[in-house]
């Protein structure tokens, strides 16, 4: 499991490198510097750099890999963008590819 996610990830890392580097009119600067900062956070989890964030309620617990999984996706209350009626969302690399592909 742990590493299927890795795997994903990996690959997300590489669409939205893909993604940085075509030539599209209808993303702002700040939107490619939105992703771009998310991909960077995404390779220092895949590297094993970086504060190890902790979802475990067994706080200095993490689980194995958990940065990768929390580069990847995460619920929270506080997302950059709110779907209309809700409170809670997803955040993480994935939802940042799927948002910049809209």
């Amino acid at each position: 499991m742990q590493d299927r996610t890795a795997c994903r990830l990996e690959e997300l890392v590489k669409e939205a490198k893909s993604m940085l580097s075509g030539t599209s009119g209808c993303h702002t600067e700040a939107d490619r510097r939105a992703l771009a900062d998310m991909v960077s956070r995404a390779e220092k989890a895949l590297a094993g750099e970086g504060n190890v964030f902790t979802r475990n309620r067994e706080f200095l617990s993490p689980r194995e890999n958990e940065e990768i999984l929390f580069a990847y996706d995460r619920y929270t209350m506080a997302p950059t963008f709110f779907e209309e009626g809700k409170v809670y969302g997803h955040y993480g690399l994935r939802e940042a590819v799927e948002w910049f592909r809209s």
